[in-house]
């Protein structure tokens, strides 16, 4: 499964954010956490080179139940980060600024 996070700030997007996604597993004695660094680098499950959209592909997803996913954006460089939408094929996914 792909996840992706798009990064604002007003209306402009973000690049040069550097954005993780936290999976917690149901089955955590099982999957332990997994921390996922999203890419906007046109690689991987990125699609377009710096649109401020990070992506990452989620694995170890064969598990049944409720996932909990949690994306932190942490603005580096002087990047401002106002507002952060989540999305996979599951739908809309909350966020959290740091």
């Amino acid at each position: 499964m792909s996840l992706f996070a798009s990064v604002t700030q007003g209306y402009a997007s973000v690049v040069g954010a550097k954005v993780v996604a936290n999976i917690e597993y149901p089955d955590a004695s099982q999957h332990p956490t997994t921390q996922l660094q999203m890419r906007d680098d046109g690689a991987g499950a990125d699609i377009i080179k710096g649109d401020g959209t990070y992506s990452a592909y989620i694995i170890n997803s064969d598990s049944k139940g409720k996932h909990s996913i949690n994306v932190e954006v942490v603005s580096e460089g002087g990047t401002s980060v106002k507002s952060v939408t989540t999305y996979s094929q599951a739908g809309a996914i909350s966020g959290r600024l740091n």
